[in-house]
C-alpha cells in the first residue's frame, strides 16, 4: 500500500513538472548553487557543521540553502552567515498542495542554478523533483536508501541527476553519513568529529528540562512516567522543571501536571521559539527526552541529556558513537543494544523502525541514569 502511494504522487508530480517545463523555458544565465537538505531540526543539527565545506568548495558562486520552515529560527538568526541565500519549503504543502508545488517548482526553474546538490541520504521523489525541474547542469545526489522510495522510483530517479554518490552500505551514524558525502564528493578530508551550536557558556540554573512528545505515538514513552520522574526530581532537589515542546504537544504537557500538581513544574510547550528552546537546553542542568531533535541540539551544546529510544534508526541517529564525545546517555527496552556483540545485527534491523514497546524501559532504568548524571554531569 505504502509504495502504490508512493507511485501514484510520483504520477502526479511527473505531470505538474511537464507543466512547469511548458510554460516556463529555462533561464538563460546560469549561475550559483542550490544545496538542498529538507529534513527536520534533528538533521538540521547534523548537517550545518558541515556548510562551510561547501561554501570552500563553491568559493566565489553564490549559494543558496534550501531547507524545511522548521529550521528558519537557526537560519535567520545563529545562522544566518552560513550561506549567501535560505529559500524555505513548507513540506507539508508541498506533499498535499498542487498549486503550492506548481509554483515553487516554477520559482526553481526560473532561479537558473548552474549546480545543484542533494546530499539527503533518504531521499524522497517529491524532492528530486526540484533537481529534474531546475535546469541545472550539473546536479549530484546520494544514491541513498530505500526508506522513502522503492527500488524502481530509485532507479527512475537516478536519471535526474549528473552524478551519484555512492554511499558505504554500512550503517553510519547520521553525521558520518553527511561527511561521507563531503569526503566522496570534494575529495577532501574532514577533520571535524563532533557537531557544535556555539550559544555562549550558558547559565547552568537549576532546572530540569522534560520533552515527552515525539512524531509517533509508539516512540513517545508513556507520560505517567514522566510524571514521575519529575515528582522524583522535586523530591530530591526541589529542581525546576521545564516542560518542552511544539504546540501540538501541549496537552502532554498539561498531562504531567495533572499526574503531579507542582508549582515548580511548567509547560513550556507551544510558547517557545526554537531559538528560545535552545537557550533553554544551554540554561538546563540535563534534558529528559524521547529520541526526537532536542537530543541533538543538546548533544551540539554539551548540555547532557537521556535520550529514551524504542530503537528505531538505531544506528543512524542513536546512540552517539563515542568518538562524538557528547554528554549523554540512551536508554533502549532491551539489553541487547547496549552490548556491543549485538550492535551490528541491531543498526541493520533497526536502522529505519523497531517494533519494541518504549514502555518496556521502566521509570528506574531511566532514574539511574538520571540520578548518574546529576551527580557528574
Amino acid at each position: 500500500m505504502k509504495s502504490l502511494k508512493i507511485t501514484i504522487k510520483f504520477i502526479i508530480y511527473f505531470f505538474i513538472t511537464l507543466w512547469v517545463k511548458a510554460i516556463c523555458k529555462k533561464a538563460k544565465s546560469q549561475n550559483g548553487v542550490l544545496l538542498i537538505k529538507t529534513d527536520g531540526i534533528g538533521d538540521y543539527i547534523l548537517f550545518r557543521n558541515l556548510i562551510p565545506f561547501y561554501k570552500q568548495h563553491f568559493k566565489g558562486k553564490k549559494i543558496t540553502y534550501l531547507c524545511t520552515n522548521v529550521v528558519k529560527d537557526f537560519t535567520s538568526t545563529i545562522d544566518k552567515d552560513l550561506c549567501d541565500e535560505f529559500q524555505y519549503i513548507n513540506l507539508k504543502k508541498y506533499e498535499t498542495n498542487w498549486m503550492y508545488v506548481f509554483h515553487f517548482l516554477k520559482a526553481i526553474r526560473e532561479s537558473g542554478f548552474e549546480t545543484i546538490v542533494q546530499p539527503t541520504y533518504s531521499r524522497t521523489h517529491t524532492i528530486d523533483w526540484i533537481c529534474f525541474v531546475s535546469g541545472a547542469r550539473q546536479k549530484v545526489a546520494f544514491d541513498g536508501s530505500l526508506h522513502n522510495t522503492n527500488r524502481v522510483l530509485q532507479f527512475v530517479t537516478t536519471f535526474f541527476y549528473t552524478q551519484i554518490i555512492n554511499s558505504n552500505q554500512s550503517v553510519l551514524f547520521e553525521f558520518g553519513r553527511n561527511k561521507e558525502f563531503v569526503k566522496k564528493y570534494m575529495n577532501i578530508d574532514i577533520q571535524i568529529s563532533q557537531t557544535s551550536l556555539n550559544l555562549g557558556l550558558g547559565n547552568k540554573k537549576n532546572s530540569i528540562v522534560i520533552f515527552p512528545g515525539s512524531s509517533q505515538v509508539k516512540t513517545q514513552w508513556n507520560i505517567e512516567n514522566f510524571a514521575l520522574l519529575a515528582k522524583k526530581l522535586i523530591d530530591k532537589g526541589k529542581y525546576q522543571i521545564l516542560i518542552c515542546g511544539s504546540s501540538h504537544e501541549y496537552e502532554l504537557g498539561n498531562s504531567i501536571k495533572t499526574v503531579f500538581p507542582n508549582e515548580n513544574i511548567t509547560n513550556l510547550c507551544g510558547k517557545t521559539t526554537l531559538i528560545e528552546l535552545a537557550h533553554i537546553l544551554n540554561d538546563a542542568k540535563i534534558l529528559i527526552s524521547n529520541d526526537t531533535g532536542a537530543i541533538h541540539i543538546a548533544a551540539a551544546i554539551n548540555t547532557p541529556f537521556i535520550c529514551i529510544s524504542n530503537g528505531k534508526h538505531f544506528g543512524r541517529y542513536s546512540p552517539y558513537p563515542t568518538e562524538m564525545n557528547v554528554n549523554g546517555v540512551f536508554a533502549y527496552p532491551d539489553v541487547k543494544f547496549y552490548q556491543k556483540e549485538w550492535f551490528e545485527k541491531l543498526s541493520h534491523q533497526y536502522k529505519y523502525e523497531s517494533d519494541f514497546n518504549i514502555n518496556d524501559i521502566k521509570v528506574e532504568r531511566v532514574w539511574e541514569k538520571v540520578e548518574w548524571l546529576i551527580k557528574d554531569p
